[in-house]
Formats: C-alpha cells, sequence, structure tokens
C-alpha cells in the first residue's frame, strides 16, 4: 500500500495525456493510502476525492464489481497453472491485461485499448496464463548448446515489447523470441506424470510481431 498514492499519480497524469477526458472525480474508501501525497496532488489539480462510508462498499459499486472480477480471473489463472497464491500480483496483471483488450459493449463493442490509444490491439500476443514457453537462448556461448529454454508465462512487460517468462530455474526474464504451447502448463504435472514437451525446432527463430502499444 506505500505504492498506492505513487502510482494512482501517474496514472492520473498519464490518463490526461493519453485519454480524450480528464479525470475530473476520484472515489475512494478514504483509506490513509489514499491521504497525504495524492491528496494534495488531486487539490492542486482541481479533482474532486469522494470517500465512501466507512464499511458501505456498494457506494462505489462499480470498482468492487471490477475487483470481484479480477479476482476471480486470479482463481482461475492459478488453479489451471498449478501455480502457488503467492503469484498472484502476476496473475492479476495478466488478468487486466486481457481485459484492456476485449471489446465491451459498454463501449460501444471497443476495447478500453483502443478507446485509450485509437487503434485496436494486436491479439496475437495474447497467450494463456502459465503455459508453456520456449525462449530463444540469445546468450549461449557455444554454437552447440541449446538453442532454447523452458519456462512458462507470468505475464508481459509494462515498458517493453517483450514477455515475462518464469524459467525452469524460477529465474525471471524479459524475452521477445517466444513459441508458446498455448495447451501445455507446466504445473498441473504431479507424482511420476511427465509432461509431453513439444519439439523445438533446429532453427529457433521465432518472431511474435509484439507490435503496437502496450496496454497498462
Amino acid at each position: 500500500k506505500d505504492q498506492v498514492q505513487e502510482h494512482c499519480i501517474n496514472f492520473i497524469k498519464e490518463s490526461d495525456r493519453c485519454g480524450k477526458s480528464r479525470v475530473r472525480i476520484l472515489r475512494t474508501d478514504g483509506g490513509g493510502e489514499y491521504m497525504g501525497k495524492l491528496n494534495t496532488y488531486l487539490m492542486d489539480e482541481g479533482i474532486r476525492h469522494e470517500t465512501t462510508v466507512r464499511d458501505t462498499p456498494q457506494q462505489n459499486g462499480i470498482v468492487e464489481r471490477a475487483n470481484l472480477t479480477i479476482a476471480n480471473g486470479v482463481r482461475t489463472n492459478l488453479l489451471q497453472a498449478n501455480q502457488p497464491p503467492s503469484m498472484w500480483g502476476e496473475a492479476a496483471q495478466a488478468v487486466c491485461r486481457t481485459r484492456n483488450m476485449l471489446p465491451r459493449e459498454s463501449l460501444n463493442w471497443l476495447s478500453p485499448f483502443e478507446v485509450r490509444y485509437g487503434h485496436a490491439p494486436d491479439l496475437s500476443t495474447l497467450h494463456p496464463w502459465g503455459c508453456r514457453a520456449h525462449v530463444y537462448k540469445y546468450w549461449r556461448k557455444g554454437k552447440f548448446e541449446e538453442r532454447a529454454v523452458s519456462g512458462v508465462l507470468m505475464g508481459y512487460a509494462e515498458r517493453k515489447k517483450a514477455y515475462r517468462i518464469k524459467l525452469d530455474d524460477d529465474r525471471v526474464i524479459l524475452a521477445r523470441d517466444v513459441k508458446f504451447s498455448d495447451d501445455v502448463f507446466p504445473g498441473q504435472a504431479s507424482g511420476n506424470e511427465v509432461e509431453e514437451t513439444p519439439s523445438i525446432p533446429t532453427e529457433f527463430m521465432v518472431d511474435v510481431n509484439l507490435e503496437g502499444d502496450i496496454p497498462k
């Protein structure tokens, strides 16, 4: 919670520059994480800060419902990929990115991404969270080393056109050249089960075509 104020201020600034309308009202539950620096910024910018009555979340129903939808998506991702609850942050970012790229009836069947940036998103970059990923090993030291390493999809880079991949040795890297197996989830294997891993092409250079903006 100590980062809430900074992220809120940055989001408002970016929204005012990218969007077609400015933020005029911010409604919160009145928690301490929204006071201090953020409150001062809102007053300086002429943004009204509304707060709900204590223990009355229905006064901010749209946000509460969105939180429930995201939480359900996170739970689904974690169960499907058999990842520990500690990975909920990565799963939540993937859920939000997917939701922002899909059309909504309330936006005349446009996606939030399209409303904000003025062009349709590239849906080919979406893959199931936690699925098997083979990353081109550009850091190999010899010509006879393996050309790819295995991992799972953990999400998408925030400021780069790249994927966040958790390798089998638990390192998390950013990678552009990746081949995905959308129906294989390594975390589901248990006991003596052996995952059926797809063969890796000899010439492993896959261009995932990450063109366009990456939504926040």
